[in-house]
């Protein structure tokens, strides 16, 4: 694997979502996006390539910029996340990845998974939810999401319209330690399409 010696770091219009639970009524104070809109993550560019296993040691993850200043939507809309969590993003000319660490304060135990099936969509797991809008028009987008076991789950977002049954080519792994859980996600940039 080479390391990245040379590193540019891009922007991707995208916004993460941590999933803990789920409503449909969010309240209607908070600007959200206006606030996703300042809240901007980079990718560091990679020449080699990040070897999935759920464990963030390649030399590459140090390159990335660390974002974790996250905050709640449910059930506290606006407030400060009650768990830390770190999300790092590298690409080389292929692949886009994205890395997490998902720090739990009861550690192993506190870990909660449901649900493994294809396409699970479970209000009572732990999980990390990727939307890439991919297009920059916020109306469509790519959502791809994990939980703790490797459950998958990805869709296409669009005009107010979802496509489930929408199955991407991309792969993740996780890790579990007494800290928490651990998340690599790659997706090939040919899952995505890109306005020129």
């Amino acid at each position: 694997m080479k390391s990245g010696r040379f590193t540019k770091k891009i922007f991707f219009p995208f916004y993460l979502v941590i999933l803990f639970s789920l409503s449909f009524a969010f309240p209607q104070e908070i600007d959200w996006t206006a606030l996703q809109k300042s809240r901007v993550m980079t990718a560091t560019r990679i020449e080699g390539e990040i070897v999935l296993d759920g464990i963030l040691d390649e030399e590459e993850w140090q390159l990335a910029t660390p974002f974790g200043d996250f905050i709640q939507k449910i059930p506290d809309a606006g407030e400060p996340a009650t768990e830390q969590t770190e999300i790092r993003i590298l690409y080389n000319s292929d692949t886009l990845y994205i890395g997490a660490h998902c720090w739990d304060s009861a550690g192993r135990e506190g870990i909660v998974v449901n649900d493994i099936t294809k396409d699970f969509f479970t209000t009572n797991s732990d999980g990390l939810q990727v939307t890439l809008d991919t297009y920059d028009d916020d109306r469509n987008a790519f959502l791809f999401g994990s939980n703790p076991a490797e459950g998958r789950f990805d869709m296409q977002l669009g005009n107010n319209s979802s496509n489930v049954s929408w199955d991407g080519i991309w792969y993740n792994r996780t890790s579990i330690d007494d800290r928490g859980w651990h998340l690599e996600m790659a997706i090939p940039f040919k899952t995505l399409r890109f306005t020129g």
